[in-house]
């Protein structure tokens, strides 16, 4: 890969990103589905302990069961870190999983959020990610809440 690469779009070949390496200068992400039968997860794992996936500005997953969840949940440190993403979309065909951790996470540069088709598990959620005072736009299709989350999960809206 160029080093001057800004924009990815697939899958790597190996389930560690090794090719992130060569893309010092990568802002735009996107994960699609492919039929090698690859662990998503472990792939999202990857790359969201990737030091890159600190810098990016556009994550993009499109039917990659479990890839959306693992980033968010490393690159956000289960919560604890702000991501200085500025779009983000999740579209799945079929439901796919997002954690607590992972809709812990802060993103305080996001302007826009996308989501299509994904089960939350928001037991021990406080809030739909945190510090959202730039978003403007936000999609929610298909997405459904185990357990139903308290009123206040919505309260990074009012930020």
């Amino acid at each position: 890969a160029s080093p001057h690469l800004e924009t990815f779009s697939g899958c790597f070949e190996d389930d560690h990103g090794s090719a992130l390496q060569r893309m010092p200068n990568l802002k735009h992400f996107r994960a699609e589905r492919d039929r090698s039968g690859r662990d998503w997860a472990a792939h999202g794992a990857a790359v969201g302990q990737h030091e890159r996936a600190n810098t990016l500005q556009t994550f993009t997953t499109y039917d990659t069961h479990g890839f959306a969840d693992a980033f968010l949940w490393y690159a956000g440190g289960a919560g604890s870190k702000s991501l200085p993403l500025r779009w983000l979309l999740l579209e799945h065909e079929d439901p796919a999983p997002l954690s607590a951790a992972a809709l812990s996470t802060a993103l305080p540069a996001a302007i826009s959020i996308e989501v299509w088709s994904m089960h939350w598990s928001t037991r021990g959620a406080q809030t739909l990610f945190r510090d959202l005072r730039s978003l403007r736009k936000l999609v929610l299709s298909s997405v459904t809440c185990r357990p139903a989350p308290p009123a206040a999960f919505w309260s990074s809206l009012a930020d």
